[in-house]
């Protein structure tokens, strides 16, 4: 969700079948509130998250991955 978005509702979601997921990676600061989630597809599609504002939505989002 990007930060300018408050509202999950209007955030936008992209749909990967885990399928097609070969692997992640996933770093993250509690310190400063902010998390990166990696995931890397086997038709080379690769995604980055950036989760700067809300450190709990990194780890819903890690939950469903793994």
């Amino acid at each position: 969700m990007p930060n300018s978005a408050r509202d999950p509702n209007q955030a936008k979601y992209y749909l990967v079948p885990y399928g097609m997921i070969y692997g992640y990676t996933a770093t993250a600061s509690e310190g400063k509130n902010q998390g990166t989630l990696t995931v890397y597809c086997k038709d080379e599609r690769c995604f980055k998250f950036k989760f700067e504002l809300n450190i709990q939505m990194y780890r819903d989002a890690l939950k469903v991955i793994k």
